[in-house]
């Protein structure tokens, strides 16, 4: 049975979820497109239509990894104002994995345009946190473009399921229900998972890039990093496949006629290894011009043109997934470098960054808040933030020397140095500086003792 049918069946309609579009978008994610990477071509009334396969680089997969990288990598903190509440954060992201599992998370979300988390607790008190793809995300209602209704929908082979749906109230909290049906579509009981459960807070939070959904203007789910760079992806695809092709077909070729063969015991024998490619045994009766026996062709091959080729469409396409102008061919032809464009703050790569950042924020804020309520039973009033790894988009050498540059003209006391060059709080800025000063006046009233000596 299918699952918009049960979901229908058991009072609940589904927002439409761009099944068309999701799918166009995990092809290119997979590497392998039906009728792009597979076609036909004509090949003229002897051979007819010969079905070809074309290469791909696979960078709908290498944008999304990139972008996942760029957002949540292990220098991502994430920081409360309590003390307490930062100890039981960093013990449950630490013992969990949790930022390993939200970078693949934030991959398939990139790609696929929407994931979600979901936080459930078992009849032992055990907390989980489950990274939820596209596939299972079937959303049922929003309000101001926010999705307050969800089902989450894991199939098994046998075709029965399993939905967990989040339903909203009226007073803001959420009842869970956990429902299982079988191949037909006939519900049955789990002992085993409470049927229904209670939450004051809500317990799903859903990522997508900050790109307005232009291909469904209306839907609330997110649309994928590179749904407006579907031609940019092919040509990739194509420029690459040229550059194969050139290789193969530009090869040096060996002709040798029937006559160049070795005589042993009677037999012809060929005077080359049969796993030598680059040579093509010619009929006996063929004849070169010259009455030669072998003849060479070795093509110059356009290499260049088909790199440099390859190079505009690679960064077209970068430029359309908001990765910069040269986010992996640089002029001397090296994949992605860390150059001083890419680094400004002013560039397009920042910028789109900050954006995408602030938009997966509140749904991470929001998933420490829940499972939090679910591991203690109590609201998390304290203040969370999360602090993005900022790495790559600061040239540190650059900074330190500028702030040593402020220091030297007096634009910025030794304390707030301390603070800006090492990451120090007041307090720890104030305490090293006074030890600095302390271990340089000792060490002025030793020398001055050795000179008295």
């Amino acid at each position: 049975m299918e699952i918009k049918d049960i979901l229908n069946k058991i009072g609940f309609t589904p927002i439409d979820r761009q099944e068309n579009d999701l799918s166009v978008w995990e092809q290119f994610f997979k590497g392998h497109v039906d009728n792009f990477h597979e076609y036909t071509e004509y090949q003229g009334i002897v051979l007819g239509h010969v079905t070809r396969k074309r290469k791909s680089l696979k960078m709908a997969k290498s944008i999304s990894e990139l972008w996942a990288d760029n957002l949540i990598n292990p220098e991502t903190e994430f920081v409360a104002d309590d003390k307490s509440i930062q100890t039981w954060i960093d013990n449950y992201v630490d013992n969990n994995g949790v930022k390993f599992k939200l970078n693949d998370l934030m991959e398939l979300s990139f790609a696929l345009g929407t994931g979600a988390t979901i936080q459930s607790k078992d009849k032992k008190g055990n907390v989980f946190n489950q990274y939820i793809p596209m596939y299972a995300i079937w959303p049922l209602k929003s309000v101001l473009g926010e999705i307050v209704d969800c089902a989450f929908i894991n199939q098994e082979v046998d075709e029965s399921c399993y939905a967990q749906i989040h339903e909203q109230q009226e007073d803001g909290t959420y009842i869970i229900y956990n429902k299982f049906f079988d191949k037909d579509g006939t519900e049955y009981i789990n002992e085993d998972i409470e049927s229904e459960f209670r939450s004051d807070v809500k317990l799903f939070q859903l990522y997508s890039p900050a790109i307005v959904n232009n291909i469904n203007i209306g839907n609330p789910l997110g649309i994928s990093i590179y749904a407006n760079a579907v031609d940019e992806l092919k040509s990739v695809d194509i420029a690459y496949d040229a550059l194969d092709k050139e290789a193969r077909n530009g090869r040096m070729r060996v002709y040798v006629q029937g006559e160049a063969l070795q005589v042993h015991k009677g037999s012809k024998m060929p005077i080359f290894n049969k796993d030598q490619d680059e040579f093509y045994l010619l009929p006996e009766d063929a004849k070169n011009p010259d009455g030669t026996l072998i003849n060479v062709q070795a093509p110059t091959l356009r290499v260049d043109q088909y790199i440099n080729n390859l190079e505009k469409q690679l960064n077209m396409l970068g430029s359309k997934c908001g990765l910069g102008d040269s986010a992996f061919y640089s002029k001397d032809g090296t994949i992605y470098t860390n150059t001083t464009q890419v680094v400004s703050t002013n560039s397009k790569f920042y910028k789109t960054r900050k954006k995408h950042a602030t938009r997966i924020e509140k749904p991470l804020v929001d998933m420490l808040k829940a499972l939090y309520y679910l591991d203690t039973g109590n609201l998390l009033e304290s203040g969370i933030h999360v602090e993005f790894d900022d790495s790559i988009i600061h040239d540190k050498d650059a900074e330190y020397a500028r702030l040593i540059q402020q220091f030297n003209l007096g634009l910025i006391s030794r304390i707030e140095f301390y603070e800006q060059a090492y990451g120090m709080t007041h307090k720890e800025a104030v305490k090293f500086n006074d030890k600095q000063i302390k271990e340089s006046t000792l060490g002025e009233d030793a020398e001055e003792e050795g000179m008295e000596e």
